[in-house]
C-alpha cells in the first residue's frame, strides 16, 4: 500500500479532530490493512492495482439500538479494497480534463474541518451535478465562500504554469497524501 504512515498519521489527525476513539490502535489498524490488501489482491488477476480505504463511524445509532448499546459498541472499523478503475482516467492523460467552477460551494469550515478526512460525498455529489448542467464532461472544482479555488470531488488541486505552482492555500483543504508527494 502507498504511503501507509502518511495515510495512518492523516486519519490519527481526523479522528482526533472529530472526537472519535476506535478501539484500534493505528499498529493494530496498520496490520489489519496489511492482511485485507493482501487477501483480496491474492483474488485478482496479476497487475491489477487495487485502493484500499479506511474509515471509522461513531458506531451504531444510538436511536436504534439505545444509548447504552451504542456506547458499549463503540467505533465501527471498516476496512475495504477495490480494482482501480484506471482505464476511466486513461483518456486524461493524452487529452486532459475539462474543469469548470461549480456553483455549488466547498462544505464552509464551520461543518467539516479541512483537516478531516471525510468519507461524505453529498457536498461534491451535488457540486459535479451541477457542473453537469453546464458541461457535461467537466469535473467539478468547489470554490469557497470567499471564491478561493479549493478541490476536486476526488482530488487535490495543483496548478502549474511554467515553473510555477500554485495549490490552494494550506489549511483551506484537506493535505492529501498524493499532493504531498506531488509537492515533493
Amino acid at each position: 500500500p502507498f504511503r501507509v504512515a502518511e495515510h495512518l498519521a492523516r486519519l490519527s489527525q481526523s479522528l482526533e479532530l472529530t472526537g472519535l476513539e476506535p478501539r484500534v490502535t493505528m499498529v493494530e489498524l496498520e496490520a489489519a490493512l496489511q492482511r485485507v490488501v493482501a487477501h483480496n489482491t491474492a483474488r485478482l488477476e496479476a497487475h491489477v492495482d487495487v485502493g484500499v480505504i479506511i474509515f471509522v463511524t461513531a458506531g451504531p445509532n444510538s436511536t436504534y439500538v439505545g444509548q447504552a448499546a451504542a456506547r458499549e459498541a463503540g467505533c465501527t472499523v471498516v476496512i475495504h479494497t477495490f480494482p482501480l478503475q484506471t482505464a476511466a482516467w486513461a483518456g486524461w492523460y493524452d487529452a486532459g480534463v475539462g474543469l469548470r467552477t461549480s456553483p455549488v460551494p466547498a462544505l464552509p469550515t464551520s461543518i467539516v474541518d479541512r483537516r478531516v478526512k471525510s468519507r461524505s460525498r453529498m457536498g461534491w455529489h451535488q457540486a459535479q451535478r451541477a457542473v453537469a448542467t453546464i458541461e457535461p464532461a467537466a469535473v467539478a472544482i468547489l470554490l469557497d465562500e470567499d471564491g478561493t479555488l479549493t478541490e476536486t470531488a476526488a482530488a487535490n488541486l495543483v496548478l502549474r504554469r511554467g515553473a510555477e505552482i500554485a495549490r490552494p492555500p494550506q489549511g483551506r483543504v484537506l493535505e492529501g497524501v498524493s499532493l504531498g508527494m506531488t509537492l515533493e
